[in-house]
């Protein structure tokens, strides 16, 4: 194994739990610290993402002769940078930086790796011109992108709710600050619908489930297979639609 690829098993898990918790693309953190430490060669003691200490800073610090795009010329400066007591704790404030500072805010939630790319530059983290191409250089001949389906997936789920809850609201069912209550019901049928019913193709499950092919709020056409979220989704709607005519 390449020391390219052991740096980044090295990093992964710490940005993926670093994604679950802020929404920050593992995939952009894994390859910001294999170009700011050049894979953990060229890293300033623990900071494997070139962080400078501002005044703000209470910690140790090292100061190391870099280069920086002053006016579109690369020059040679001196820079303090932060350094930490491990590489855990210089993930951990890498993020820390994106959820603190209002200018990298719209990294927050992103799953587009290739333009979080863009946004990161963009933001000012760095002034290399060619800092979004490298990065997604990265990305892609090491697949990191594989990283970052558990995020993805959060995002469709998050963009059902918000279309049942429109939905919901359109159709004067609840004025929104109910509708949680109606999305959580929703996730737990997601989560219900995740075992294996050719196992579970008992009493419980069957009279619901034929109730509801009864009701049009399923086709029944696969009572063995599991449901996508969109199919839970849609179900939900049709169940709503079928109360609300019952009820005229």
């Amino acid at each position: 194994m390449t020391t390219q690829l052991q740096f980044i098993q090295k990093v992964a898990p710490h940005a993926v739990n670093a994604m679950h918790e802020h929404r920050v693309l593992a995939s952009l953190t894994i390859a910001q610290a294999c170009l700011e430490s050049g894979y953990g060669k060229a890293s300033i003691g623990n900071n494997i993402f070139g962080i400078k200490a501002g005044s703000g800073w209470k910690g140790k610090t090292q100061s190391v002769v870099t280069h920086e795009y002053i006016n579109g010329v690369k020059t040679k400066v001196t820079a303090v940078f932060r350094d930490y007591p491990s590489i855990t704790d210089s993930i951990k404030d890498h993020t820390s930086l994106f959820v603190r500072l209002q200018r990298y805010q719209n990294l927050l939630g992103e799953t587009d790796y290739q333009r979080a790319c863009f946004l990161v530059y963009q933001d000012g983290y760095a002034t290399d011109p060619n800092y979004p191409a490298k990065l997604i250089s990265i990305i892609e001949q090491y697949k990191l992108y594989q990283y970052d389906k558990e995020v993805k997936e959060a995002s469709k789920l998050s963009q059902a709710e918000q279309k049942i809850r429109q939905i919901l609201m359109d159709r004067q069912i609840t004025d929104g600050k109910d509708a949680e209550k109606f999305i959580e019901t929703w996730k737990m049928l997601v989560k219900t619908m995740k075992f294996d019913v050719s196992e579970e193709l008992s009493k419980d499950f069957y009279e619901p489930w034929a109730k509801a092919k009864e009701y049009g709020i399923t086709s029944g056409g696969r009572p063995r297979e599991f449901a996508t979220r969109e199919e839970v989704a849609t179900m939900c709607v049709r169940a709503v639609d079928y109360i609300l005519k019952k009820g005229k």
